[in-house]
C-alpha cells in the first residue's frame, strides 16, 4: 500500500493502524508512506503506526522502483 499521509477524513496514521488492527495477513502487508514531511519525527510517527517504509513527495521514480522491488521480492521470497 503507498499510504497518503494527508487525506480528507482520515491520515495516513490513523489508516495505518486500523488495518494492522485487522490482524492476520494484513499484518504483514508493506505500507509505505507517502508524505511531503520529512522530519525525523514523522518518519518515526509512520514506523510506530506499522508502516514499513516512507517516500517524500514529490516521489522520484527511482526511489519508487527501490521500494517496490524491496517489498515486491521480500513477499516472493516469503512465498516460495
Amino acid at each position: 500500500i503507498l499510504m497518503d499521509m494527508q487525506m480528507p477524513e482520515m491520515d495516513g496514521i490513523e489508516a495505518t493502524v486500523k488495518i494492522r488492527e485487522l490482524g492476520g495477513e494484513w499484518t504483514s502487508l508493506p505500507i509505505v508512506a507517502l508524505t511531503a514531511n520529512v522530519m525525523e519525527n514523522d518518519r518515526d510517527a509512520c514506523t510506530r503506526a506499522g508502516m514499513d517504509g516512507f517516500l517524500t513527495k514529490p516521489v522520484r521514480r527511482d526511489e519508487l522502483l527501490r521500494v517496490l522491488q524491496r517489498w515486491g521480492r521480500e513477499r516472493l521470497e516469503r512465498a516460495a
